[in-house]
């Protein structure tokens, strides 16, 4: 299935690419619905739903941004539950913590945001004591501390603040 497949992936991201959105969403559907746990379909989908929430956060609402990025955090679940190991679906699924934090911080839902820092930081934690020379790892660790040294100061807790900027 997935050698017949790959030709449609590869116009899914055309459709992408050219901001045809509906009819990428429908593709990366149906693909999805006969190979669910493709891997590389499933990494493209995540991709393509952290973008059009990223749209959707400046063009319509932050309800059809929640959206997109609940369907990008159950594909990077998915990666996750089909190979829990790999580090690249580590990394998705703490970017889609990220954009669940950001989504309460501009909702003003503060503690909710913190808790999805908190959760992305914990994978990065991992993955840095997992590779410590991988500066991109360093670097996502990094913006984790700072987004709760963030949350933090907002909330006006300045001492966890000062330690989270501390750590970044």
């Amino acid at each position: 299935n997935r050698a017949d497949l790959q030709p449609l992936l590869r116009t899914t991201a055309l459709y992408q690419a050219k901001g045809h959105a509906t009819e990428a969403r429908t593709l990366y559907n149906d693909i999805l619905e006969i190979e669910p746990d493709w891997p590389e379909a499933l990494h493209a989908a995540f991709c393509f739903f952290v973008d059009q929430g990223d749209f959707a956060r400046i063009r319509t609402t932050l309800a059809d941004a929640r959206r997109d990025y609940a369907e990008g955090h159950r594909m990077a679940q998915r990666l996750m539950a089909g190979d829990p190991g790999n580090t690249d679906w580590q990394h998705d699924l703490s970017v889609s913590y990220d954009k669940f934090g950001n989504m309460a911080v501009a909702q003003g839902k503060l503690a909710e945001a913190a808790q999805a820092y908190g959760d992305s930081l914990a994978i990065r934690q991992q993955l840095t004591a997992g590779d410590p020379n991988n500066t991109q790892w360093q670097h996502d660790l990094s913006v984790s501390y700072e987004l709760l040294g963030r949350v933090a100061m907002v909330q006006g807790k300045l001492a966890e603040a000062a330690q989270a900027y501390g750590d970044s």
